[in-house]
This record gives structure tokens, sequence and C-alpha cells, in this order.
């Protein structure tokens, strides 16, 4: 019994002497609002206070090793010690990467100066590296279209995500083109592409279809009118006739030409909301 007492003691003393293998290298942060808070065998976290989120630089979390694949969880976290609401960036390693967001819309962000933020959305700027190239996107995250997660190809390897505020309704970077043998990268480049086209391309054919409305009713009335004036110009003559016939001509052709612009334009507006 003495021995097996002394064997566990020796064990235990060796576990507590031989330091926890920590993530390494230990990722990195924005000093000026964060700090590392715990980083352990597989997974390490970084708390920032929330004033951070009204820095144009905004919290990020980087110099992640490439050896791993990661999940990246950004929540809030109420600190009892602090008394106060934070962000914490949980990195662990996990063979599915992605981030998964905990990050309210609807409250009010309070910062330590006094002033407040209530954000329109939030914007991710995500780099991972895949197939010996780094690849980067911005994600932006609304009420209409919030999601908990975002999900990277497999293999992908984190290595830095920026949050910020988002302000304004960007429309979102195009992921890069892969390279052809690169199947994830092609399926989240053409699943960017179906949701580009589904979100904004309706928009700029309504306005097409709505254009082509108005020139349709109004020819309507000229098919009527038309043939009176002609019919009210031959009774005082030919001459009188061709006059109004060469009128309404020149007057469809610079519809013709004001609609042919107007559908330049709309096609040109669909150009630019389409990725690049």
């Amino acid at each position: 019994m003495k021995k097996l007492l002394s064997i566990l003691f020796v064990i235990a003393l060796i576990v507590l002497i031989i330091p926890i293998k920590s993530i390494d290298p230990t990722p990195g942060y924005n000093p000026n609002y964060c700090l590392l808070w715990s980083n352990d065998a597989d997974r390490a976290i970084i708390t920032c206070k929330l004033d951070g989120l009204g820095d144009p630089s905004g919290l990020f979390i980087n110099n992640l090793d490439l050896n791993h694949t990661y999940v990246v969880n950004v929540y809030r976290y109420y600190s009892i010690q602090d008394n106060a609401y934070k962000i914490h960036f949980l990195i662990a390693q996990d063979p599915n990467p992605r981030v998964i967001l905990d990050l309210p819309l609807t409250v009010t962000y309070m910062f330590q100066n006094g002033s407040v933020l209530t954000p329109r959305g939030w914007a991710f700027r995500i780099t991972y590296y895949l197939n010996n190239t780094y690849y980067q996107q911005w994600v932006y995250i609304y009420p209409e279209n919030y999601t908990t997660v975002i999900p990277l190809p497999p293999g992908a390897v984190i290595t830095e995500v920026v949050l910020k505020v988002a302000q304004e309704n960007v429309l979102a970077s195009p992921p890069p083109i892969p390279d052809w043998y690169n199947i994830p990268g092609w399926i989240m480049y053409l699943s960017y592409l179906v949701k580009q086209f589904a979100v904004y391309i309706p928009v700029a054919i309504s306005m097409l279809v709505l254009v082509a409305d108005i020139f349709l009713k109004l020819s309507a009335t000229l098919i009527v009118i038309i043939p009176l004036s002609i019919i009210a110009g031959l009774l005082e003559g030919v001459d009188t006739a061709m006059k109004v016939i060469n009128f309404w001509f020149s007057l469809f052709k610079k519809l013709y030409d004001i609609f042919m612009k107007i559908v330049h334009i709309i096609i040109s507006l669909i150009q630019a909301l389409k990725p690049v």
C-alpha cells in the first residue's frame, strides 16, 4: 500500500512539474483592449473590452499555428470581476474549421468612457491558409442574414479573425477565385455567387420590368392617338399627313433610344453588383 501511494505521489509530482503544452505559437491580439485569459494544450481564450469595437482597427486575433485547424468562438461574456460585458475569442483545435458567433445585434454596448453603441451589424475579416495559399474574405452579418456559424473549407487553417462594427450595408467582397483543383474553394465561391445573385439581381430585374411596364402603357396610349392624328393630317392634305408621320417616327426613335439607355444603365448596375 505504501509503495502504491509512493508511486501515485511521484506521478502527481511529475504532472505538476511538467508544464502543460499550450497552443504554439501564442495567439496575437490587440494589446490596447485585449489580454490572454487562458492558454492550454488545445485551446486559448482572449478576452477583450467592448471599447475595442469603437476602434477603427477593431478587435483581432492572429498568429495561429499552421499545423492545426481551429474553431474560433466569438461571444459576449459578462465578467463578474469587472462588472462589465466583454468579448471573448475562444480558439480551439477542431477538425471542422469554422467561426461561431454569439454577438447579439439588438442590444446596446456600453464602453468604459460612458459612450454607448448599438451595432447595425458585424463585419468579420477572416484569413485562412489552405493548399499553400492564404485566402481572405469579409463577412457582413446583419439582422436579416444573421448566422451563428461561418463555415470554412475542410482543412482551412484560420490565421486571423478581425471583428469590427458594420455601420453600413456593404457588399461583401468575394472570396478569391480558387485554383482549378481546389474543390472546397470552388464550392465556397459558387455559394457566394448564388447568394449575391439571389439578393441583388432581383432588385435590378424588377427595375427593368418597371421601366418596360411604363413604356408599354405609354405605347398603348399612343396606338390610339397616332392613327387619329394621321387621319386629321390627311384631311388637311398629304403633306401635312407626312409631317405627322415623320413627327411620330422621330418621337418613337427618341423613346426607343431613351429606353435602351435605361436598359444599359440597369445592366451596368447588375454587372456592378455581381462579384468580380
